[in-house]
């Protein structure tokens, strides 16, 4: 926020994306409807949290799959796991509230899809589910990105403020790089 600050007092044109979470409250607030992809894969948006900037938002359904089959392949993970403890719990080998939530807390943490799951302990039982409406709900925005720039559609259309994002990272390999480079020098 520092820095878009910046760079909007030097008058600088500048692109970048939202974070997951400003994306859920674009849709959540209406100004995203993901409807807008069933023809296309690239539409613009206006918000009021963003005035006087354009909102690029991008689909890529090949990183939707992927995002999909690693979210799936993640809560299969956990599920094992937490079936093995289910288990010890069932065979009287792990028992007490604190001792289970002990066994259940660094693998609900280990794939970092915890919150995806409910989970009941008690003194002599543990169980758990999907919570299916929150992991459809995360579904719904697999390889969607939304762009957001100070670049006038005049300047620069839909297509090529994506293009430009793309070689952004170009630009940020070159620089570590040299970074690295300027690491290895000896004073």
């Amino acid at each position: 926020r520092a820095n878009l600050e910046l760079l909007r007092e030097t008058e600088a044109a500048w692109i970048t994306a939202l974070k997951a979470p400003q994306v859920k409250k674009l849709v959540k607030d209406g100004a995203l409807q993901l409807s807008l992809f069933d023809q296309h894969n690239l539409a613009e948006i206006t918000s009021d949290d963003y005035p006087g900037e354009r909102l690029v938002v991008c689909r890529n359904p090949l990183v939707a799959q992927e995002r999909s089959r690693k979210r799936d392949d993640l809560l299969q993970a956990t599920e094992r796991a937490l079936c093995e403890i289910t288990k010890r719990v069932n065979q009287g080998t792990l028992s007490g509230a604190a001792e289970i939530g002990l066994a259940v807390g660094p693998q609900l943490k280990r794939w970092r899809v915890g919150k995806h799951f409910e989970i009941e302990i008690t003194d002599t039982s543990f169980a758990f589910h999907r919570r299916q409406h929150e992991i459809a709900a995360e579904a719904a925005l697999d390889g969607i990105y939304v762009l957001r720039t100070s670049v006038a559609d005049t300047d620069l259309e839909a297509p090529a403020v994506v293009r430009a994002y793309k070689q952004l990272k170009e630009v940020e390999k070159a620089f570590r790089t040299k970074i690295e480079q300027f690491k290895g020098l000896k004073l």
